[in-house]
């Protein structure tokens, strides 16, 4: 999947990498022109590009590694090239967390006690649980993902044309997919110590909001 994406594999960072370590190796991917700052997309960007589809979901988030009950918040999703953007709004000028890339996509329904049109949108590096505002409009969601993933499929086989509106939003979609990979894994199992009235517990930070 990462040679279709035109990504690299990535070597596991030291054990003791921090914010310091993240900052550097952000360094080095703009001083290797890999890291473009000029690389965030927002709503309108993805409109003008000729958006497949779009909407707002609410998207499942866990807490203290499923220790409390999950909450579920408002986000604006965007279906455009080939890969899936949440946004906080309809109105954002950058996308909020990594963009999940169709190629490698699956999405299944899901019955959950709250919000009973739930379904799941998996990737090879993420998952991320959504519900819809009525079973036709999750029916739709659904159908309009798995559309965009065989469209994405056979662009990336070469075996139909990419969109040219698509090519500068692609690369773009790509760089961010790879900058939020290696941020990542510079903060994945980054210990904080966390202090209560008995004493200092060590937990770890979840970078995956």
């Amino acid at each position: 999947m990462f040679q279709t994406l035109g990504l690299q594999a990535y070597q596991p960072l030291p054990a003791d990498t921090g914010d310091d370590a993240t900052s550097r190796v952000i360094l080095d991917q703009v001083t290797l022109g890999i890291y473009d700052l000029n690389d965030s997309i927002s709503v309108l960007q993805a409109r003008r590009a000729g958006a497949c589809y779009q909407g707002q979901l609410s998207k499942k988030r866990e807490r203290c590694c499923g220790l409390l009950k999950p909450c579920w918040q408002s986000r604006y999703f965007v279906i455009v090239g080939r890969f899936l953007y949440r946004f906080g709004s309809a109105e954002s000028s950058e996308p909020k967390g990594a963009p999940l890339a169709l190629e490698g996509m699956n999405v299944c329904a899901l019955e959950d006690e709250i919000l009973p049109y739930a379904f799941l949108i998996s990737t090879l590096s993420k998952a991320v649980v959504v519900a819809a505002d009525s079973a036709d409009a999750r029916i739709v969601w659904m159908h309009e993902l798995r559309k965009a993933k065989q469209r994405a499929i056979k662009e990336g086989l070469g075996h139909a044309v990419e969109k040219k509106e698509h090519v500068a939003l692609n690369k773009k979609g790509r760089n961010l997919l790879q900058r939020k990979l290696i941020e990542r894994r510079a903060e994945g199992g980054k210990r904080v110590e966390m202090r209560t009235l008995g004493g200092g517990v060590w937990g770890f930070v979840d970078p995956h909001y």
